[in-house]
């Protein structure tokens, strides 16, 4: 019995824990090779200020509505984009950026960069609050107005 018990408690530890991250931007680290990561991904970002990089699999219950909301959050937000993607069909990004979970979004910033991330259901406003981490800035006349395919 009190083993039961115990695993109900761990269950309901993981559980918690799980729902806590779901949707919540972190930031992460630089790649060492940041540069050569964007080229070798072919990672264009179309968003003047930013972009949010779904990657999602095929089998995914959230992904759709994880897209609705990102792409809704992009068409009323000057210079944001969103951008989904296939897990199975960019292994190089899943590798790259360790995702583990789907839907998996990378924001990128207006450079390329990727400068946080999130995993599992979100919602508009956890969106809009990684978006006002980041600077806003004009865009540049270098930047890319399209998404290359990251395997062409």
């Amino acid at each position: 019995m009190l083993a039961l018990v115990i695993t109900l408690v761990l269950a309901s530890a993981v559980g918690l824990a799980v729902r806590h991250r779901n949707g919540r931007f972190r930031g992460v680290e630089p790649l060492a090779d940041a540069p050569a990561a964007r080229d070798e991904v072919a990672l264009a970002v179309p968003g003047a200020r930013a972009t949010f990089v779904q990657l999602s699999a095929e089998h995914c219950a959230v992904c759709p509505s994880v897209a609705r909301t990102l792409s809704e959050l992009a068409a009323s937000t000057p210079g944001v984009a969103h951008v989904e993607l296939r897990a199975e069909d960019n292994l190089d990004l899943v590798r790259r950026y360790d995702v583990r979970r789907s839907p998996t979004v990378l924001l990128v910033d207006a450079a390329g960069d990727v400068v946080a991330r999130t995993s599992g259901a979100m919602s508009a406003a956890q969106a809009r609050a990684a978006l006002a981490t980041l600077p806003a800035r004009p865009p540049t006349t270098d930047q890319p107005e399209e998404l290359i395919d990251a395997h062409a």
